[in-house]
């Protein structure tokens, strides 16, 4: 295991589209949160939960509510660099159970030349990525201006993309509707 970093979960978005808690949904008896833990933890030391919710907490990850609430995903990118001890911090949103631990290796190598690294497929995957604790300024400042847009930040903190086109866009499903839940069941 390599405690160089964190491992940041966030998973205080309000779901509006779904309707529910989306990591608390279970497939198969294990709610969708867990099935990324349990990838994590075989590999990841230092693992931290974001949540409003502390139903999160019976996890068994350190579980932290948003600092600044109400701000979408940016509040909970400010929060994890905010508590986590460590310099870089892998971030993933709670409902991308199909991120495999060689991507999250493939993210911290591109760190090493880019202080900050997200995944790119077809498209831009901004909760999919590495973040250094440098960005917590910048962060701050565009919540100050209430400019809560994960692009914007990308684009203020000359993010890099890792081009992962080539991987099966499966991996980087996110569950945001009823439909997405219901491919993810039955291609599981």
């Amino acid at each position: 295991m390599n405690p160089a970093f964190g491992v940041i979960i966030l998973a205080g978005g309000n779901s509006s589209r779904m309707g529910k808690d989306k990591g608390l949904i279970e497939v198969g008896g294990i709610p969708i949160v867990q099935l990324v833990t349990n990838r994590l933890k075989e590999e990841f030391q230092h693992i931290f939960i974001i949540s409003n919710n502390q139903a999160y907490a019976a996890f068994g990850f350190p579980t932290y509510p948003d600092l600044i609430t109400n701000i979408g995903p940016l509040g909970g990118l400010y929060t994890g660099l905010t508590i986590s001890p460590f310099d870089k911090n892998v971030f993933l949103s709670c409902d991308t159970p199909n991120v495999l631990n060689q991507t999250i290796h493939q993210l911290l190598a591109a760190s090493v030349v880019a202080q900050t690294t997200v995944v790119k497929s077809k498209k831009v995957h901004p909760l999919i990525g590495v973040y250094h604790q440098k960005d917590r300024k910048a962060i701050k400042e565009q919540i100050e201006r209430k400019d809560y847009k994960l692009m914007h930040l990308l684009k203020e903190i000359d993010a890099k993309e890792l081009d992962l086109s080539a991987v099966d866009e499966k991996e980087f499903l996110n569950l945001n509707t009823q439909t997405d839940l219901e491919n993810f069941i039955h291609n599981k």
